[in-house]
């Protein structure tokens, strides 16, 4: 027999193994069990049939009679013989003859008492029989028996046991039969045949219903440790971790992409940007004289603010959930340089202006994955405002593109630095590039750890150039303040390129200050509120919109915890004192706002596009996992109103 456990082990569906109906692991010991049984019923048969001296006796057949008798009586002597040898014989002819009638006489009415004994014992043991038997009328006349004549009654023997004879009195009409005991043993041979045939059954046909069969257990002469239970089997559960994650990317013509990029000198009527499209967007590489000690290690560059479409779109190449197949996408990445072309057509006409967008539009309307939801699972980088692309009229002394206004597009969500708070549904704000793109989390922390132990000899500082044509703007205030403090350190460019052209010296400026003013610039928002985080500053707002409405994905939602609000209009209107406010909050509660904001650094930076092994949660995966969760609800709206 096959070993198993020495646990008891129940019959299994026939559906569940190759063994099915066998019983699984019980079918060598189901076999030993009928291989006993069938010996059994042999020997039962053997001893029934074919009797032998070494067969056990059976029980006695014996006559037990109801009716009183007497004491046995001596029979009397015989009577002295009355005359010669001739009478003597025949007086002892007569008595002899007496004798033979009278025990002749006495046999014949004690086989009536015994026929009359036999037939009350039968009827009464038919009854029982009747009333503990689990067969029911119908089942016995199946097995050929008669529910009035169940077994026939014994035939009556004397009163002392009778044993089984030997073989040599097999000629006689009852030997082997055990005498009156032949009927009843053929009965039970019925009943005997009949639990063998349930058995089997059981063994051979196991059902939801079957009972549970013994363990089959395997015998061993040495000594076995206790039996400890066998472990699970090692199942391997392969999880899916890109499960709703997955991303499929366009292999869109170059003519909106790689040939802008080889356009890149003249992206800018006043400056050649090929070095910024250099490295995936991320521009030179600063450190050494560049920076005079202020960018260590790796992982710095001079990284244009308006390069966000290159650098995403070099980032999504190495997404982890990237495929191939776009039925099995969460979205769908359109890696279109909408920014660069738009900033290359700003001074030329709307029709020049719109010529890419109108056949990006019409280039997307044709591909079956657009059609499927009407370009709601789409997303593309757009790296400049959202003004930029939300042109209004045909004039051409209106302002940018207007590829978000394009039905192609409207359902898309396009990934800007600063969104239309009035119309957020086809955009979303994601952090200007800044200079640093760490390529692990170690050069996170090696630099978080350089942010923390920096020395804050000021109290705030701004970085900047004046806007001309009013001296009652909030910027035209910080200049007066921040020029009559001795605590606000100032770093002031003649024109916007200029700060932009010296990353090493803004940064000194805001990594030896406890706040950074952020006023807004050309628009709410301004690239100098990310540099300020990078370099540990707490920055100071002067209106909502520059950060707490619109980078939502990336920022904490406690806004005071990692940044102060003075609206502009109570530093304009009311003659509030910046320094004065600053210098009201705790040394505990700065330290505390400080941390917050070096804690917030890997969220708000772009990893090195080029990396294989970035280990942390960047700008880039924050904004997917945007993505992925706007495009997951449209798919939820769409199945609810049966789309």
């Amino acid at each position: 027999m096959k070993p198993t456990t020495l646990e008891p082990s129940f019959q299994k569906d026939a559906a569940d193994t190759p063994d099915a109906g066998a019983g699984g692991a019980l079918w060598p010991s189901r076999a030993c069990y009928l291989v006993v049984l069938a010996t059994t019923l042999w020997a039962v048969a053997s001893i029934l049939f074919k009797p032998s001296a070494f067969s056990l006796p059976l029980l006695p057949n014996v006559t037990i009679s109801h009716h009183h008798h007497p004491p046995h009586q001596q029979q009397p002597p015989p009577q002295p013989s009355r005359t010669g040898p001739a009478d003597r014989c025949a007086d002892a002819a007569l008595a002899q003859a007496k004798a033979d009638k009278e025990k002749a006489a006495a046999k014949q009415e004690k086989a009536k008492l015994n026929k009359e004994h036999a037939n009350r014992e039968y009827q009464g043991f038919r009854n029982n029989y009747a009333q503990h038997s689990r067969f029911s009328r119908a089942e016995l006349r199946l097995l050929g028996t008669s529910s009035t004549h169940t077994c026939k009654p014994m035939k009556p023997t004397n009163l002392g046991p009778s044993f089984q004879n030997d073989a040599a009195d097999a000629d006689k009409p009852d030997a082997g039969t055990g005498g009156a005991l032949w009927q009843s043993r053929a009965c039970y041979l019925v009943v005997l045949a009949t639990t063998f045939w349930a058995v089997a059954s059981i063994l051979f046909q196991p059902s939801a219903f079957s009972l549970p069969m013994l363990p089959s257990v395997t015998v061993s002469r040495h000594h076995h440790p206790p039996h400890q239970q066998q472990p699970p089997p090692n199942r391997t559960v392969t999880v899916d971790r890109c499960a709703g994650r997955y991303i499929y990317m366009y292999d869109l013509p170059p003519r909106f992409n790689d040939d802008i990029a080889r356009d890149c000198a003249r992206l800018r009527p006043w400056m050649d940007t090929c070095p910024y499209v250099a490295n995936c967007g991320m521009g030179r590489p600063l450190g050494g004289e560049d920076g005079g000690g202020v960018f260590p290690g790796r992982g710095w560059y001079a990284t244009d603010q308006f390069m966000l479409d290159v650098i995403l779109r070099c980032r999504m190449r190495r997404y982890e959930c990237l495929t191939a197949d776009p039925a099995r996408a969460a979205a769908i990445f359109v890696p279109a340089y909408a920014s660069l072309d738009g900033g290359r057509h700003h001074w030329n006409g709307t029709a020049t202006r719109d010529a890419l967008a109108l056949d990006l539009a019409a280039w997307l309307a044709r591909r079956p994955e657009w059609r499927a939801m009407g370009g709601r699972d789409h997303f593309l980088p757009a790296g400049r405002t959202a003004w930029d692309f939300l042109r209004k009229t045909d004039d051409d002394s209106d302002w940018g593109t207007k590829l978000l206004r394009l039905p192609a597009v409207r359902n898309m969500t396009a990934l800007v630095l600063e969104v239309d708070t009035g119309n957020r549904s086809t955009t979303l704000a994601v952090p200007y590039p800044s200079y640093f793109h760490p390529a692990a989390a170690a050069d996170v922390r090696a630099w978080q750890d350089k942010a923390r132990t920096a020395e804050r000899r000021w109290l705030f500082s701004f970085a900047g150039a004046a806007r001309p044509g009013s001296n009652k703007t909030i910027r035209a205030e910080i200049f007066q303040q921040c020029g009559a403090s001795s605590r606000c350190r100032m770093f002031r460019c003649a024109k916007a390129s200029d700060c932009e052209s010296s990353p090493a010296a803004v940064m000194r400026v805001f990594g030896s200050s406890s706040f950074c003013l952020q006023p807004r610039g050309d628009t709410a928002t301004r690239r100098s509120a990310f540099d300020a985080v990078l370099a540990g500053c707490i920055p100071v707002f002067f209106h909502p919109d520059s950060a707490y409405t619109q980078y939502t994905a990336h920022l904490p939602p406690d806004p005071e915890s990692w940044s102060v609000l003075i609206m502009h209009t109570d530093v304009t209107g009311r003659n509030v004192s910046i320094e004065e406010t600053l210098a009201r909050i705790p040394p505990e509660k700065v330290e505390a706002m400080r941390e917050e904001v070096i804690r917030l650094i890997p969220r708000l930076v772009y990893a090195d596009p080029r990396s294989g092994r970035v280990d942390f949660e960047d700008a880039f995966d924050i904004a997917v996992e945007a993505v992925l969760d706007r495009v997951a609800k449209r798919r939820r709206g769409d199945a609810v109103e049966g789309r």
